[in-house]
């Protein structure tokens, strides 16, 4: 008998689901504070493993320009001075700079005079219906969350770090994310809050700054400075996101002291 052994061509969309799966657990690895994996022999032999890559030509004819460049300058950030949400939400809504968004920009919502201000991350797909954050298991589980701590849809503003809807888990410090900072500053110079939740590794970064872990931010203290503003008066606590929550049950009991904490504050008039 004669076996033959067959090279079969990889499944481009096996691959992708498995490259959006290996991302998804690193991305949930540094949210809770791991940064560094030890080096085994077997990973020091997969890290120095280099396939043969075939001779590409250059393609410096065929690189394309750069979306902020061939915007308008009324597209590459808010105009100012902007004094209300309407405003803010109006350009927004002319805003192309992220061309491959999975959905337009939308503004975040809830109170005009909020106790507190809670800054996630994005949402994932094309289906956006309307005031949806996350997801509706996130969604469901974050407003458990809330009315936990005497919180209602009446009494919290909640946003995204990321206006547009992505197609697939943007990577950390992406041009998306650079591309929405300026309506994110807008949106909270409008609002002024004197608090601020934020939800995961991506809003933590940004409203606090630094590539501090979020388990770590946790550990250090629990309220910091917000820099988003770089005028912002805000106390920001970061803690787990629900996406994060559902996923790794286990992390509930830690995003439940934090919720106590910022009862606590609010409570205390902040």
């Amino acid at each position: 008998m004669t076996l033959s052994c067959e090279h079969k061509t990889p499944d481009p969309a096996a691959l992708a689901q498995l490259l959006r799966q290996t991302r998804s657990v690193l991305a949930c690895h540094v949210e809770i504070g791991i940064i560094n994996y030890p080096a085994t022999p077997e990973l020091r032999h997969f890290a120095a493993h280099r396939p043969v890559s075939p001779v590409v030509q250059s393609r410096k004819s065929d690189k394309l320009p750069s979306t902020a460049q061939s915007l308008p300058a009324a597209e590459k950030k808010p105009q100012a001075p902007i004094s209300s949400r309407a405003e803010i939400a109006e350009q927004l809504a002319q805003c192309r700079r992220c061309p491959d968004a999975a959905a337009p920009p939308i503004l975040g919502f809830g109170s005009a005079a909020p106790r507190l201000v809670v800054v996630g991350d994005y949402f994932i797909g094309a289906e956006r219906g309307q005031n949806v954050l996350w997801g509706r298991e996130e969604d469901e589980l974050f407003w458990k969350m809330m009315t936990a701590i005497g919180l209602s849809r009446e009494t919290v503003y909640v946003t995204n770090v990321f206006k547009c809807a992505q197609r697939e888990l943007p990577q950390s410090t992406s041009k998306a994310e650079q591309n929405c900072r300026p309506w994110l500053e807008a949106e909270l110079q409008a609002i002024r809050p004197q608090l601020i939740c934020a939800l995961g590794e991506t809003a933590a970064r940004v409203l606090i700054g630094g590539n501090t872990p979020l388990a770590r931010l946790r550990l250090q203290k629990k309220f910091h400075p917000c820099c988003c503003p770089s005028d912002s008066i805000a106390q920001v606590l970061p803690t787990y996101h629900p996406r994060l929550l559902l996923q790794h049950t286990e992390m509930k009991k830690a995003a439940w002291e934090d919720l106590q904490a910022l009862q606590w504050r609010l409570q205390a008039g902040n």
